[in-house]
Order: structure tokens, then sequence, then C-alpha cells
């Protein structure tokens, strides 16, 4: 080059400036895309372009005029054809947060390092579709910022982060940002204020609220509020107890409290037992409905006893004549079985409930509605 430009007589013309990274997605086996963009302009000196190898230097910038330099230079030698610059910068994504930028060139057309001409900045504008993404940012380690324009990203008010295969959703609050939600293969966490686990969903389907280990389907450990409630896995309330039996217990069993165990109980073997607390749930393929319990307390046991509802019970029904619907239920002789009572002063206060089934003789199985008196 042998004419020295000046800046009255030199224009540096903006012909395609945007991403790189936005030009188009990404498939299958492509390397990452970069931070890089695409810059073009055209170099005139009296209007005519400038030829050959002319050394460049840009620079990013907050401000129009002065303000704070937000990247390191990119600096270099490049060969204009016909006056046409084109060529890739790379100031990172940290300063590209929603924030105004300007971008500063200085050339240097005898190659010195002692004439640098600086053209006024031009402010760094978003190409249509990248309008879309006002307000989210993704920074060098993949964690990506959402957050309105008025509001700095340290400050942000949402982030998506991954920690080890785990995505952390968090939100700002009075105090910084905190985690919101967590989705860790297939588990979801909602935590409250403090940070605490609130509510927990897990992929093998148990929920948990109030507690981040649910030991059931449903596990909530708090005070429960509902208008209305439907249960529908089962027909009876009952209470875990642990039971006292020299031989195999099975549902259906009627026990009665254990004077030697707290809390316990044990099968009824004897008529008219004034003790008889319940019915073991689970006979005949109807379960527990609901079951009242407090774990690490006596309030808890390994047998679900129906305290109240429709329970499958044994009945002995040679040890006190045919059993009908309607007959009214006590303890029996034989352990573990119920029994027709016919002596209304002994039954009072050893009723199991009344028979909806039938038993003509023998033992076996009667359906019935658990009303302890």
């Amino acid at each position: 080059m042998t004419t020295t430009p000046s800046r009255s007589r030199t224009a540096l013309i903006l012909a395609a400036a945007g991403l790189a990274a936005l030009a188009s997605p990404a498939t299958a086996g492509d390397p990452p895309l970069s931070t890089g963009f695409s810059y073009q302009g055209l170099l005139t000196n009296q209007g005519q372009p400038v030829e050959g190898p002319v050394f460049f230097r840009f620079t990013l910038w907050d401000s129009e005029n002065g303000g704070g330099q937000l990247a390191p230079d990119q600096q270099g030698e490049i060969t204009l054809d016909k006056g046409l610059l084109n060529t890739t910068l790379d100031f990172g994504v940290d300063p590209f947060n929603s924030e105004r930028s300007w971008l500063q060139i200085e050339f240097d057309a005898p190659n010195d390092g002692q004439n640098f001409i600086t053209l006024p900045r031009q402010q760094i504008a978003a190409t249509p579709y990248a309008l879309q993404t006002r307000g989210i940012y993704l920074d060098g380690e993949g964690e990506m910022f959402i957050y309105s324009e008025n509001i700095a990203r340290v400050d942000e008010q949402i982030s998506i982060k991954n920690r080890d295969g785990q995505m952390i959703l968090k939100t700002r609050g009075p105090n910084g940002p905190k985690d919101a939600i967590s989705i860790d293969r297939g588990e979801f966490i909602f935590f409250d204020d403090d940070e605490d686990a609130n509510v927990v969903i897990q992929n093998r389907g148990r929920v948990g609220i109030g507690t981040n280990n649910p030991q059931d389907e449903l596990h909530v450990s708090g005070t429960v509020r509902a208008q209305a409630v439907r249960l529908t896995g089962g027909a009876d309330i009952a209470e875990p107890f642990d039971v006292t039996y020299a031989g195999h217990i099975v549902p259906g069993m009627v026990v009665a409290i254990d004077p030697a165990v707290p809390g316990g109980l044990r099968v009824a073997d004897a008529a008219y037992d004034a003790t008889v607390a319940g019915i073991i749930s689970g006979a005949g393929g109807i379960n527990a409905g609901m079951t009242l319990a407090q774990e690490g307390t006596l309030a808890d046991g390994e047998h679900p006893v129906a305290l109240t509802g429709r329970v499958w019970c044994l009945v002995d029904a040679d040890a006190n004549g045919a059993v009908k619907a309607g007959d009214m239920l006590t303890t029996s002789s034989s352990a573990g079985h119920a029994m027709k009572a016919t002596d209304r002063d002994l039954a009072f206060g050893s009723t199991i409930g009344k028979a909806m089934t039938t038993l003509e003789s023998g033992k076996g199985h009667v359906l019935v509605l658990v009303n302890l008196q």
C-alpha cells in the first residue's frame, strides 16, 4: 500500500455483521459451534478500495464513547482484496449479556504499529432471530441464565445449571439466587424458600411432600387439609400393631389388647373378650384404605389392624351357631376367630362388629362391618 490513509479520507463501510453461531443449526457429527462472529466491511481511501495487507485492532466497549473495555483486543494483519475486509472476531460469550456493546476498529496502513487510525465505534446489533433470545445468556461452562434487561446477570431471575447430569432451575430471591427445581435422571425436586426439599417426584413412582425420601407411592410429612377425600385402594381404616402369637399370623384374625406389651396386641383366643381391638386387615383381597401410624413410636407396628370399615374376618360358625347377615360378632375360643354373639350382656364391650355375609357351619371368612362396642 503506497498511500497512507487519513481520518478524513478513509471510510470503513459495514457490509455485514452477525453471530456466526446463529447462521445455521448444528447437526449430528458437526463440530461444536464457536463463540466467534463474522465481520465484513469495505475500507476505502479517497473513494477507492484499499488493497494489500493492513494491520487491524478490534476492541469491544460498553459505551459509544469512553467507558470500559469488555474483552481483550483482537488484532492482526488482514490482506484486503478490493477493499473487502472479511474476518471472524471472538470476544467469548461473557460480554454479550443483554447489555449494549460497541465495536471499535483501529487500523495501521503502514503496518508499523505507530500510526493507528480509530474509526467511530459501531454498536453491536442483534440479528432478527437473535432478538427472540434477549434476556437469555449462556456462559462458557454451559450455565444458562434468564433475566430481564434491567437486572444484572449476577442477580439473575432464573438460571439453569447442569451439575453432573443434574439440571438445576434457580430463581432470584431477596438474598440472591437459590435452587427452585432440580431434575436428576427423571427425579424432580421442588425446593421451598429455605432450599429444603418440599416436593419430590421419584422416577420409581414415589411422591414425597415435606420429605425428600418418600417410602410409599405418596408420602406426606406434615399436615394435610382436604375438602373431600376418596380412597379407592381399600375399605377400612387401620393402624399398624405388633401382634403376639405363637403360631402363624394371617389377615382376618381377630386380635385383642396385650397387657404384657405396651401398645401391642395378641391373637384373641377367649369367648367374649372385652379387650378385643379389631381384625387384621387384608383378607380376601380387601386392603386397608387408610393406615394411621407414627414411625419410631408405640403407634407403629407390623400388622394393619382394621378399627372401622369392611374387612373379611375368620369366623367359627360351630362355636355359637350359624352366622347370618346382621348378626353381632364377638371373639371365640378358637384362636383368631370370631363367633356369633348371643349373650347381650357379655357382648357389651366385646363386640367386633356386624356380619354382612353368611356362614352356616365350620370355619371360614365372613365380611364384617367393624364397629367396636
